[in-house]
């Protein structure tokens, strides 16, 4: 008869049991449960499994929200990188980007700087794209030079008829081909001139 009387012994621990604490009922709060009114479930796992349980919910909901905003930041930095095609101070044409100097060099010099980039001077099918739409008012330095065999672009495809060069063509000297308003010009190959470095987007 006295376990059950107010102010026992077992009558404190049962009604300790019973009330929630001030974490417990912040934990219910969020979850959207009213404290006076708790699920079926408590009573048939109890509440302190049951507080433990929600916890655990709680745990997985906020890593799942971190990897989540992990993921969405990386594929947004991805497409932003897919928008900009080509690297800092070049040009996007088309498929293509292209690198204009401010510099001058020697044609040799000026296709090894282009290499370096993993590019090229400019080839037919540039001068067909940006550079026929873009003119170039100075003499930039482009992937045509003369050899043994005549005229070719540097990926050894041989310069049209209407592209060969109209000075110089008897002038051995003259052998690098460079590129001013539209038009192919023979120049001597160790003259400083700017010049244009052409490669395929990513």
């Amino acid at each position: 008869p006295a376990e059950g009387r107010p102010g026992s012994p077992t009558c404190r621990c049962r009604c300790q049991e019973q009330g929630l604490g001030k974490e417990d009922a912040a934990l219910l709060q969020r979850a959207g449960m009213d404290g006076k009114k708790l699920p079926r479930a408590i009573t048939l796992i109890g509440l302190p499994m049951y507080m433990k349980s929600l916890r655990w919910a709680l745990a997985v909901m906020a890593v799942l929200l971190a990897v989540s905003t992990v993921t969405i930041v990386a594929l947004a930095s991805r497409a932003g990188a897919r928008c900009r095609p080509c690297p800092q101070d070049w040009i996007w044409s088309r498929e293509h980007c292209y690198y204009l100097s401010s510099e001058a060099q020697d044609w040799e010099a000026s296709q090894a700087f282009c290499l370096a980039h993993h590019a090229t001077l400019p080839l037919l099918s540039h001068t067909q794209d940006y550079l026929s739409r873009y003119q170039i008012t100075k003499r930039s330095w482009v992937g045509a030079r003369r050899g043994p065999q005549g005229w070719h672009w540097t990926d050894g495809t041989p310069l049209p008829t209407q592209l060969l060069p109209e000075e110089g063509e008897d002038n051995s000297d003259l052998s690098c081909g460079a590129l001013e308003e539209g038009q192919l010009l023979a120049l001597d190959c160790s003259s400083p001139r700017p010049w244009i470095c052409a490669k395929e987007t990513k």
